[in-house]
């Protein structure tokens, strides 16, 4: 993570220092032309004059390059003069713009990682012989650090190799309103009451780590964690996994607080959803006065009369797809969105989903382009839920494509996986900006002022695509189109597994599989 960050920061500073050179010589060219139109000083002072001018500019607009690298190396310097002396008067530095806000907590947290590793009483001098550890000790951080921890305003928490809490601070007894006894020498899935937004569970992380790597860094958003007092709070947390640590502190993990930001956005969330559905009579009633009005008066209108009454159903299927994401995302945020996974054929399906979007096409002049590899094999999926993907996948190409060329839409067999894939010739999406479209909410700077949407579509085809035990992505580079793409399992896959349901398919809900009323998380 590290060494990517300075690859981007290299690259930032790269093509800041290329603007100013180009704008010093540009500037530097301009000066010398305007000089020796409107003056008749001799070529050289012309010439010195034009290049000072140049530099002037130049060193005006150093500060643009200058500024970034000096941000990160000033928050650098107070952090480690924060923590290395104990009787330091160096505050610890202010958040800055080290990438995105998740970058921002896994450093965090492998700092607090690397602040307890580093002890004292395990390190080496060169005129002193090599220090024994207790057994005992090894257990618990040092004196020196454990007074650093005891500090941090952050709920920090540690873990040894069987996820026995060994050590937290102060904030989080506080925060969990437990005394220290209550916490410290349980497991940690015990002290901790954790509820996840989707099968990537903490216990999960740690078991994928401790059999795939050495070290690991991981955050989570949107945790809820429920206290004794059956309080509910919602935080993002991360964590850091060294595996081996020979101080036997093997997790940490810190806790960010954002009950009052998340539950302001649920209430905000619930009112909306509660005026959307207040929506759906009046909608339905709408499209079918449409549809009659389209079957009973379709031959006796002309041409200009048929285009308006396609654009009202055309705008109708929208609405009813915008009403049915907001229903939908409220039900995921209270897990009451429940999936029937049947036995289907995806040819069919796609097929169908891409006839729902062609009426949206025709009136916003656009093709959509279907390619289906023969033979798939069936899917275990919920076909209305699938097809609101599509709906939205294809929709989002529509908006942000403005040129004539097909929307293509590809299907085929990959890897055991049905891979779909829709392609547009758009805007394209910033790199930046990729790792956040699937986000609740997100809408990017650059495009949500020209272009309408609530930032919910493909958040909600991440939570349907992942409830059905797929995986969705996206690749663009910006101003060349971008491509949505998202996997499924084959239904002899899933229906092979435990979770099979008795004769009437599978069922799921977004946050993980449900069988005979109990909920199995993956």
């Amino acid at each position: 993570m590290s060494l990517e960050n300075l690859k981007r920061l290299r690259r930032s500073l790269t093509v800041r220092l290329l603007w100013v050179s180009l704008i010093s010589s540009f500037c530097g060219i301009l000066a010398f032309s305007i000089i020796s139109t409107l003056t008749n000083i001799p070529a050289t002072l012309l010439l010195i004059s034009a290049v000072g001018i140049s530099l002037l500019i130049g060193l005006l607009f150093s500060f643009f390059v200058i500024t970034p690298a000096m941000s990160a190396t000033e928050f650098l310097a107070k952090a480690i003069l924060h923590v290395s002396l104990p009787d330091s008067t160096v505050s610890a530095p202010e958040p800055i713009g080290l990438g995105s806000s998740k970058e921002y907590l896994e450093k965090l947290a492998s700092y607090v990682y690397e602040a307890v590793s580093a002890s004292p009483h395990v390190a080496q001098t060169q005129n002193s012989a090599p220090t024994t550890v207790a057994p005992a000790a090894v257990s618990q951080p040092t004196d020196y650090y454990s007074t650093v921890l005891q500090s941090v305003s952050l709920p920090t928490i540690i873990l040894d190799a069987t996820d026995t809490v060994t050590f937290c601070n102060t904030a989080t007894m506080q925060y969990l309103q437990l005394p220290q006894e209550d916490i410290i020498g349980k497991p940690v899935f015990d002290a901790l009451s954790l509820q996840f937004p989707n099968s990537n569970t903490l216990e999960d992380w740690i078991k994928q780590s401790r059999q795939n790597t050495v070290t690991s860094s991981k955050n989570w958003e949107r945790v809820k964690l429920t206290l004794a007092s059956q309080t509910i709070k919602q935080l993002d947390m991360a964590a850091h996994f060294s595996k081996g640590n020979s101080l036997g502190i093997e997790t940490v993990l810190v806790l960010f607080d954002h009950t009052e930001r998340y539950s302001r956005d649920d209430r905000d969330l619930s009112f909306v959803s509660l005026a959307v559905h207040e929506l759906r009579t009046p909608l339905t009633i709408m499209k079918g006065y449409i549809e009659v009005f389209q079957d009973e008066l379709g031959e006796k209108l002309d041409v200009e009369q048929a285009e308006f009454m396609r654009n009202m159903g055309a705008s109708a299927e929208q609405l009813t797809a915008f009403v049915s994401n907001i229903l939908n995302v409220a039900r995921i945020e209270s897990d009451e969105l429940v999936f029937n996974l049947k036995e289907e054929s995806w040819a069919e399906a796609i097929t169908d989903g891409i006839k729902m979007m062609e009426l949206r096409a025709r009136v916003k002049h656009k093709q959509l382009s279907l390619e289906i590899q023969p033979g798939l094999p069936t899917v275990g999926i919920d076909k209305v839920s699938m097809l609101e993907v599509i709906a939205n996948l294809v929709d989002n190409s529509l908006k942000y494509q403005h040129t004539d060329e097909p929307i293509e839409i590809k299907s085929y067999l990959k890897d055991g996986q049905i891979v779909t894939e829709v392609r547009d010739h758009g805007i394209g999406i910033p790199e930046s900006l990729l790792g956040h479209i699937f986000e609740k909410f997100y809408r990017s700077h650059k495009s949500k002022k020209s272009v309408s949407g609530t930032g919910l579509g493909l958040y909600l085809c991440r939570e349907i695509v992942n409830a059905h035990g797929g995986q969705i992505w996206a690749e663009s580079h910006e101003g060349q189109g971008a491509v949505i793409g998202f996997s499924l399992p084959q239904y002899a896959t899933i229906a092979a597994s435990k979770q099979t349901a008795d004769g009437d398919g599978i069922t799921r809900s977004a946050h993980g599989w449900i069988k005979n009323h109990t909920l199995y998380r993956r």
